[in-house]
């Protein structure tokens, strides 16, 4: 076990693409899709054999401070970090970065993941993720991990690989040649046909000190509120994030720092993963009838095919006649959709949101 190694869990997404199953007071990292744990759970399962307890952080939104308790009692509070409101996920590296700074110094390496993807290949994980710690800690650099593309992907920014800097065994280390945004369905043909693109996993593994460097560089509000958060105590940090973290601009940490530093790195994926960012992405998991239709709950099948029927224990679903359709029902909401919607589910939720605000 690592003990100069921190594990940071984003969790202050809302899950929008699973709605109704996602919800405002309960959102996807913390609903138990796949098995008896939340995703969160999960993830930090995933991380617990490499790095201990006291060295993982969980950063969320306030309003969800409690479900993270019930869902992590091992952790210790001040391991729980409630964020005032969102500001994407720059803000909430910098934020993470600043307290491990605080607690171990700049050369300590951090792991910065999502809280609500599905890995199941958790030993080669927990390899990979070994030995980029021990690759950045020799070289520097900002590591992230490519997916290899098994369908032509439009939900997913991808990266193009560069020339191999370094090599663990069967990991390899490469520089980042570009990145690029979600395509249109030719162009991701054409990544996948190509061979050298690669989904973007948004998991990262970096030193404190070079994120430190690079948001100086490149975003350098971020490398001043990184500043700050390392020198307020532990006590005056909720106060600080009231007053400071407002004002931060909303960025992702690809665009702030990763798609401008010539420190970016590459590691192909070893391990299974898979975003689960929508309906679609849920049924491969899922075990399939004759037909290819999958379901959860009370859920029954006639004349369907390739299609998902989700249900909660006091209702049932019925799907007929119909091919790749996801009917999914929670409380008192169904929503019936073909089963590639998730990039089209914004809409449907802000209309929601104007007509029926209480339903999210």
């Amino acid at each position: 076990m690592d003990d100069a190694l921190f594990a940071v869990i984003m969790a202050g997404g809302r899950g929008e693409r699973f709605w109704p199953l996602s919800r405002e007071a309960r959102p996807k990292q913390f609903l138990k899709l796949l098995s008896d744990h939340a995703l969160i759970r999960e993830c930090y399962l995933r991380v617990r054999q490499l790095i201990p307890a006291e060295n993982v952080m969980v950063v969320t939104s306030r309003r969800y401070l409690q479900l993270c308790r019930e869902n992590l009692p091992e952790l210790p509070e001040e391991n729980l970090i409630g964020e005032p409101l969102g500001r994407n996920t720059a803000a909430c590296a910098a934020l993470a970065a600043g307290i491990v700074k605080r607690r171990a110094g700049k050369d300590a390496v951090i792991l910065t993941m999502p809280s609500d993807h599905v890995i199941e290949n958790t030993e080669a994980f927990q390899r990979q993720m070994e030995a980029s710690a021990q690759f950045v800690r020799a070289h520097g650099g900002l590591m992230t991990f490519g997916i290899v593309p098994t369908y032509p992907a439009t939900g997913f920014g991808y990266i193009r690989s560069g020339k191999v800097v370094g090599e663990t065994g069967s990991i390899l280390f490469r520089a980042v040649a570009s990145f690029h945004e979600k395509p249109s369905l030719a162009v991701a043909q054409e990544y996948l046909a190509g061979g050298q693109y690669l989904w973007n996993s948004g998991i990262f593994v970096w030193p404190v000190a070079q994120l430190e460097r690079e948001f100086a560089r490149y975003a350098p509000e971020f490398s001043v509120f990184l500043e700050k958060t390392a020198k307020t105590p532990p006590e005056e940090l909720n106060e600080m994030l009231t007053g400071e973290y407002p004002d931060l601009p909303s960025n992702s940490i690809d665009r702030a720092v990763f798609e401008k530093s010539d420190a970016a790195r590459l590691s192909p994926a070893v391990f299974d993963w898979d975003d689960v960012g929508g309906f679609a992405n849920l049924k491969r998991h899922l075990p399939t009838d004759a037909d290819g239709n999958a379901r959860r709950g009370r859920v029954l099948f006639a004349d369907a095919e390739n299609s998902l029927g989700i249900a909660d224990d006091k209702h049932t679903v019925i799907v007929a006649g119909l091919n790749k359709i996801s009917v999914v029902q929670d409380g008192s909401v169904v929503l019936v959709a073909p089963l590639e919607y998730a990039e089209k589910a914004r809409a449907v939720i802000d209309q929601v949101r104007r007509e029926h605000p209480e339903l999210l």
